[in-house]
């Protein structure tokens, strides 16, 4: 009832900006005095449908935005949870994340769809105890605590005198470490750029390669001259192109560039066995038949709730054709299985390219398992 209430008011809208203004208006009347009335967690996402909607047309304009809209009324059903952790990304306030630049039509990525790191571990609690000021930092950096390892790095770097240079090089390269291992990039960067030893250089390619910017870190590995970081080189330039789902070309640059087994193993992963969906045909399904495409792409809850919504709307606009002898109701319910039908065409694409990123995701989540196997942080001189 609450999704009919809040497309009848759309219909009633003549003109772009007009739209606008009275789809802003209907939600706004919608959620303050319709939507108390139906009590609290009605709907299974954050932001809410209404809120949702009304960001939608904000941000994309009427057309677009409608659509995103009629999308997700039609996600939004009983089967929604069991697309926790493939789809939908986190929870808050007993909701599911689902912020509008997920299901925005011309964007090929899921904003927030993180992959969690495979080199996790506990610290040890059994380490020697420090005998000096920097033992004790090297000893906070061991055991994972960096923040106060950061303090005491800092300390040292800001205490010592002028005659004992030799160390200041390995404690701002631990500071750049300390940084780096808190995603603090801008400034593990400020302190990876306070040398040009090969150590500093490596550093800079492991920061910007950690906060995403692989161009700029594959720039830097072809410039980084010293042999010693060969393997490193190889490893973090095929890892790149894994991380921007270039399956491909990571694959060859694994298989070219080493003789060591261990990493010319990774060239396996071409991408080949990766399970996609067409976008175009996931459209095509759902054109012809209401959640078809949906449930091509995986998501059969989906298709369900969208084929019941759009047939539902339908059957109740023919029983109005031959009982509505204003034509009111019959045009209202044939708006609305218009309006449900286009958004269920829409949403049957998003669905599709949701699948490929889950199944890209998935498939990258196994390389970076045997990736993290292999140590990438150097051992600093002292």
């Amino acid at each position: 009832m609450r999704k009919i209430i809040i497309l009848i008011s759309f219909s009633l809208c003549f003109g772009y900006n007009s739209l606008n203004i009275t789809a802003n208006w209907s939600i706004n009347f919608y959620k303050k005095i319709i939507s108390p009335l139906q009590g609290q967690n009605i709907c299974n996402f954050s932001p809410s449908c209404s809120q949702f909607y009304k960001q939608s047309i904000n941000k994309y304009g009427i057309v677009i935005g409608s659509l995103m809209g009629s999308d997700r009324l039609q996600r939004c059903n009983p089967w929604t949870w069991t697309y926790l952790d493939k789809y939908y990304s986190g929870v808050s306030n007993n909701r599911l994340n689902d912020p509008i630049e997920n299901h925005y039509i011309l964007s090929n990525k899921i904003q927030g769809a993180k992959l969690t790191t495979a080199n996790n571990q506990m610290p040890t609690s059994n380490k020697e105890r420090p005998k000096t000021e920097l033992d004790f930092a090297d000893y906070l950096f061991e055991s994972k605590d960096y923040v106060r390892a950061i303090g005491e790095y800092k300390r040292i770097l800001f205490s010592w005198s002028d005659t004992e240079n030799t160390l200041k090089d390995y404690v701002n390269l631990m500071l750049g470490e300390c940084y780096l291992k808190t995603k603090t990039y801008a400034q593990s960067l400020y302190y990876f750029n306070a040398g040009e030893n090969p150590y500093y250089h490596y550093g800079r390619v492991r920061a910007y390669f950690e906060q995403g910017d692989y161009s700029k870190a594959r720039y830097e590995l072809k410039n980084l001259e010293s042999t010693q970081f060969d393997k490193e080189r190889i490893i973090l330039t095929g890892w790149s192109y894994y991380k921007q789902r270039d399956f491909s070309t990571g694959s060859l640059y694994f298989g070219g560039f080493s003789s060591d087994s261990q990493i010319t193993r990774l060239s396996i992963y071409d991408g080949k066995g990766i399970a996609k969906r067409s976008r175009a045909m996931s459209t095509l399904f759902s054109a012809v038949i209401p959640g078809l495409g949906q449930t091509y792409s995986g998501r059969l809850g989906d298709g369900i709730y969208s084929l019941l919504t759009v047939v539902g709307s339908a059957l109740i606009a023919n029983y109005y054709y031959s009982n509505d002898e204003s034509r009111i109701k019959f045009s209202i319910f044939t708006a609305l299985t218009t309006f449900f039908w286009a958004g269920n065409v829409y949403g049957a694409n998003i669905s599709a390219r949701d699948h490929n990123y889950f199944q890209q995701k998935k498939y990258l989540q196994q390389i970076e398992d045997e990736l993290g196997q292999i140590e990438l942080t150097p051992k600093y001189p002292k």
